[in-house]
């Protein structure tokens, strides 16, 4: 192989800096090969220091040209003349790709510079999708051509420019899909575990991560270069003065600009404007390959990029439409604007780039409008994505029976679903769909289809395989919808976009992409239930005594609690059943729930008995939150209970629910409803309709937090199932579901919290009617229209 010819360094003008880049060091080229590192002292009398490696793309023919800064330092005091040879190796197994050398002399006593200019043809790029990396080898010979160090480093060629208002990554718009990853890799013991959290991240659509350069190892770089993930690197001094800022930018640079996934360096400077023009020069004579966020007061347009630091969807849309957003901006609170800056100093960032870098942890509320968000950004071409909460708002670490693994929390499903790389649309009423591709990769894609009736598959079906270019949209009619007309059952369609071969973070038929729509028209039938054998019913002053069939219920006449229920002569309940008012996105103990309804007063109670039907009202007014609250009990001697709960919650964020501690549980409980995991918003979009089921204690060990976060929303219908085999089914009467969490705190208890889910408008029932053919109370005509909330449920009781 033809060597290439010898360049000089004369136009190489780079900032003499501390430290150098990270090289695996062999004691010969035979080493290297069996991977044996050499074990002499890190710094022999002359070494290499340093490489620094760039490269020229030519996207068109898929060529490049490796540019190589070298560094050798001669510890001696006299000239050493020596030859250092470049390889490039596409395996290690395999005879260079491309080879050349240069000669000099390593001057005593200092340091060397050495440039190399290598042409390479048809090269495989490096991107998040195909990581491709080569091996670089230098072996440095003295003149008598024995070898004085083998020194190896990976290398990825891949382009990244700012032209215009676009980043482009190897000559194609760069999206990015990010998240903060500061200080949990201080947990990380070994490459392995790495590598399991990085292929846990790739499972979640994530493909970047923002890091602080001191929280963070090299073993970090080397498996993102190796595994495709995007990297910005965050060079911040605590120091906080421009010495300090130049030293600690130069050490980070100079160890980290070979990897490849390094794509923007990061800067938050409490500088002035001169001083930091001077730190943003010396940065660049480091690396001026990749663009440069730097974060400052004074002059915001000094960075490459503009930042947007906060979620919120229209303020996004304004600036993806490029209009003046001084203020929007000035409302949120964001210091770069002013009321004082000049028109063009605010529209001037309409020329840069736009990237979301949020606050490292975000509290629940901020992931509200996550999904328009993202919308947003893939509607505006200016926008590429960006750093979206925390690690530790997705993932909680964990640990049992002395094995590390990671929790996975609600949000963690919506960076997910916000992150997918296709959108789906459906039509109920036409059957058409459209699929679109939001990223910037063309490839070939197979979407499964699935219908279910009440939460059960009937038909699965392939679409033909579609290959969707960037940006374009494929569509078409499911005819088979179209033949579904039974208005009692719900039926849903899901399109699954799943895996065509095996990838290193996941198998074929992997599911990326999933989404359900639901088809309109349907309207319930709600069973009542029928029987000749009456209820028997015993009064107190204290207690009301309802006596089925099968269940035996015992209600607190100055509460309106239902107090105790007894099934086969074994009591179910710890704590009565009582209404809450409470938001379910944080579930509290059982105690705490309820603290709020400790002043209320049951101002009257009435009762009607209708033969195998027993029917309890209670009108309790809650003096803590000076509200109304309607209760309605509906008992059937077949051992069914309806339960009815009306009022006006004291703001918008409270939802009326019923709290319940039932005991001698087993640990399965099965629903039809969204699943298969919580959510935390109400807006939620990662979750679908279907049949689930879980075990209670399965994640609530001993080493965790027993009470899991989120809420199962719409649910049909759910059941527990006893110790004895017996189950207890909570039903829904309304045709949209309730909201359910739940919880144990030991192996003897489950707790159980269900509210409404949504706010309705309906009329406040305060008058019974003479109406014995309806089961439910009917609305006088006196009744004012007013914002109410209803919970409606039912319990069934099964034996074993």
């Amino acid at each position: 192989m033809a060597l290439g010819k010898k360049k000089t360094d004369d136009r190489v003008k780079e900032k003499e800096y501390e430290g150098r880049c990270k090289m695996r060091v062999y004691d010969s080229v035979s080493d290297w090969k069996k991977n044996i590192q050499s074990d002499k002292p890190i710094d022999p009398m002359t070494h290499i220091e340093d490489l620094y490696l760039r490269c020229d793309l030519d996207h068109e023919d898929l060529s490049s040209i490796l540019k190589v800064n070298i560094r050798v330092r001669n510890l001696l005091e006299e000239k050493i003349p020596m030859k250092i040879k470049l390889y490039l190796h596409e395996d290690v197994d395999q005879d260079p790709i491309d080879a050349m050398d240069i000669r000099m002399v390593a001057q005593g006593r200092t340091t060397t510079k050495g440039y190399f200019e290598l042409p390479i043809d048809k090269m495989k790029f490096w991107s998040e999708q195909e990581p491709n990396l080569y091996e670089v080898l230098v072996v440095m010979t003295d003149h008598f051509d024995e070898t004085l160090q083998v020194v190896a480093i990976q290398y990825g060629f891949r382009e990244i420019k700012i032209k215009g208002e676009k980043i482009w990554m190897n000559n194609k718009p760069l999206m990015i899909k990010g998240i903060n990853y500061d200080g949990n890799l201080k947990k990380v013991i070994d490459e392995e575990t790495l590598r399991k959290e990085l292929m846990l991240l790739k499972q979640y659509n994530i493909n970047a991560l923002k890091v602080s350069a001191d929280h963070i190892d090299y073993v970090f770089y080397t498996c993102c270069d190796q595994l495709g993930f995007y990297v910005v690197v965050e060079v911040n001094n605590l120091e906080n003065n421009k010495e300090g800022t130049l030293a600690k930018a130069a050490s980070v640079i100079g160890k980290m600009r070979n990897h490849p996934c390094i794509i923007m360096w990061s800067l938050e400077s409490t500088l002035n404007k001169e001083e930091n023009l001077e730190v943003k020069k010396v940065m660049l004579s480091l690396d001026d390959r990749r663009p440069y966020r730097i974060h400052s007061e004074d002059d915001f347009l000094m960075s490459d990029v503009f930042v947007m630091e906060k979620l919120h969807e229209k303020i996004i849309e304004r600036i993806g439409k490029g209009l003046d957003i001084r203020g929007d901006m000035i409302l949120l609170g964001d210091s770069r604007f002013s009321k004082g800056m000049d028109e063009y100093t605010a529209m001037a960032y309409k020329k840069k780039p736009a990237i979301i870098f949020t606050n490292k942890q975000m509290g629940v509320e901020a992931f509200m409008s996550l999904k328009q968000v993202m919308g947003s950004v893939h509607t505006y071409t200016r926008w590429h994505g960006g750093f979206v909460g925390d690690f530790e708002n997705y993932f909680a670490y964990t640990r049992h029976n002395e094995e590390k693994s990671y929790e996975i929390l609600p949000l963690a499903h919506e960076i997910k679903k916000a992150y997918e790389p296709y959108a789906i649309s459906f039509d109920s009423q036409t059957a058409f769909y459209s699929i679109k591709n939001l990223e910037f990769l063309e490839e070939e894609i197979v979407v499964r289809v699935i219908i279910q009736e009440d939460g059960t598959p009937i038909m699965e079906e392939y679409l033909d395989p579609m290959c969707v270019k960037p940006g374009e949209v494929a569509s078409g009619v499911i005819k088979s919808w179209l033949e579904l007309s039974n208005e009692t059952v719900l039926y849903h369609i899901v399109f699954e976009i799943v895996l065509t071969s095996d990838l290193w973070w996941a198998k074929k038929d992997h599911i990326l992409v999933s989404e359900q729509f639901e088809k309109d028209g349907y309207h319930p039938v709600i069973y009542m239930p029928k029987s000749s054998i009456d209820c028997i019913v015993n009064e107190t002053n204290q207690t009301i005594d309802v006596i089925s069939e099968k269940v035996h219920y015992e209600f607190d006449k100055n509460t309106g609690h239902i107090k105790q229920i007894m099934m086969d002569h074994k009591a179910l309940l710890v704590h009565p059943i009582r209404p809450v008012w409470s938001s379910l996105s944080a579930i509290h103990t059982d105690s705490e729930a309820v603290d709020n309804h400790d002043n209320k007063q049951v101002k009257s109670y009435r009762m009607d008995k209708k033969g195998s039907q027993v029917d309890l009202y209670f009108d309790i007014k809650i003096k803590a939150i000076k509200t109304l609250l309607l209760i309605k009990y509906e008992i059937f001697s077949t051992g069914e209970l309806n339960v009815y709960y009306e009022g006006e919650p004291s703001t918008k964020q409270d939802r009326l629910g019923s709290t319940m501690t039932l005991k001698g549980l087993k640990n399965q409980v099965n629903w039809f409803g969204r699943g298969p995991h919580p959510s935390c918003l109400d807006s939620m979009t990662s979750t679908q309709m279907g049949l689930y089921q879980m075990d209670l204690l399965e994640n609530n060990h001993e080493d965790m937090n027993s009470i899991k976060s989120g809420t199962y929303k719409d649910i049909r219908w759910m059941t527990l199932t006893g110790s004895d085999g017996e189950e207890i089914m909570v039903e829904s009467l309304d045709k949209n579901g309730f909201d359910a969490g739940f919880f144990t705190l030991d192996q003897e208890t489950t707790t159980l919290l269900i509210d409404s889910g949504k706010i309705k408008q309906n009329k406040i029932d305060t008058k019974d009617t003479t109406d014995t053919k309806n089961t439910k109370n009917t609305t006088d005509t006196s009744s004012i229209e007013t914002e109410k909330q209803t919970c409606l449920y039912r319990f069934l009781f099964m034996e074993a």
